[in-house]
């Protein structure tokens, strides 16, 4: 059995970040399916609501660091072979505590969000990216107004 773990140390750059310095790591275990598929482990959250764009019961890891998982790994791989890779954050579960996680619905760990890959300065239009995310949720749990402010 091939396998390899890779870690990153978290940089939230400007933004107040709960995981900026902390690891995440991916354990990568090739097999011979020719798919690569990709699962939250111990830290990462698990999405319990509707309304944050990932089926219910999911590892939170958004769309986009998705795709940067499985098309890094694609091309490490090459086209035939294939992986389980599973994402994980020994520090996951307490960090989230720091954050809003479970007010949206992702429980027992952090979530992989990224929409880029880099990090950008704390700015109106992230502010107004969480605002968006957070009437979303609202709107689909059946909440018909929303007071702010």
């Amino acid at each position: 059995r091939q396998q390899a773990t890779a870690a990153i140390r978290n940089d939230g750059g400007d933004d107040v970040a709960a995981t900026h310095g902390m690891l995440i790591l991916a354990r990568a275990t090739l097999n011979d399916s020719g798919e690569i598929t990709l699962t939250g482990g111990e830290g990462i959250g698990t999405v319990t609501r509707k309304g944050v764009g990932l089926p219910l019961g999911s590892a939170a890891i958004n769309r986009t660091p998705r795709h940067t998982i499985e098309s890094a790994v694609r091309e490490a791989i090459g086209p035939a072979r294939g992986a389980d890779v599973e994402i994980f954050a020994p520090e996951g579960e307490a960090r989230a505590q720091k954050t809003y996680n479970s007010r949206l619905g992702i429980l027992g760990g952090i979530s992989i969000i990224g929409t880029t890959g880099i990090v950008t300065p704390m700015s109106e239009a992230s502010w107004s990216r969480s605002l968006s995310l957070e009437l979303e949720l609202k709107r689909a749990a059946g909440v018909a107004r929303v007071r702010v402010g």
